[in-house]
């Protein structure tokens, strides 16, 4: 599996899990379900952002190893 592929499934299940805690939350409302989602939800989706932006740094050395490795 590729750097960019990997990068875009973490994506999808980072999207997935936001679209599922969502529909959660429409029976879910009370502080337990605040507190969650601020300890767990949100520490996941700040941290793919900087995490998304290493491996598209990453992605870009290995092709870029490969193009001169080429030559």
């Amino acid at each position: 599996m590729s750097v960019q592929s990997s990068r875009a499934a973490i994506a999808k299940s980072v999207k997935d899990l936001h679209m599922l805690w969502l529909t959660t939350r429409g029976s879910w409302d009370d502080p337990v379900a605040d507190e969650f989602e601020k300890r767990f939800l949100e520490v996941i989706a700040n941290d793919f952002r900087p995490a998304g932006s290493a491996m598209d740094h990453i992605g870009n050395l290995i092709a870029q190893m490969r193009r001169d490795c080429s030559e």
